[in-house]
């Protein structure tokens, strides 16, 4: 029996298209997204300034990425990965915070 994570995580440049693609897949299946929000992404980099507290502060990278937390079965079902470009998935075990600064302003 395959073990499943319930969360799956979609991170994808943040173009028009793909906002536009996750956007209609939010209001398409509305237990796709965990609160039915979109967050913003970045790349981690050594030149990165953050505060006393690890939080960043400015980003050396210039790449801007969305991320979602989607609930693994309704993606499946949703299709959602068949139309978002570059998507990279991650699952709860391997979520994307040692690489990228998740929930940019």
């Amino acid at each position: 029996m395959r073990i499943m994570n319930k969360y799956t995580y979609i991170l994808a440049p943040n173009n028009a298209h793909n906002y536009a693609v996750v956007l209609q897949a939010i209001n398409s299946f509305p237990d796709l997204v965990e609160e039915r929000q979109i967050g913003r992404a970045t790349p981690k980099t050594l030149n990165d300034i953050v505060d006393n507290d690890g939080s960043l502060l400015v980003a050396e990278s210039l790449e801007q990425y969305i991320y979602v937390k989607a609930d693994t079965i309704e993606l499946e079902s949703s299709g959602l990965l068949d139309y978002v470009q570059e998507a990279q998935t991650f699952t709860i075990d391997s979520q994307p915070k040692s690489e990228y600064w998740l929930n940019v302003q």
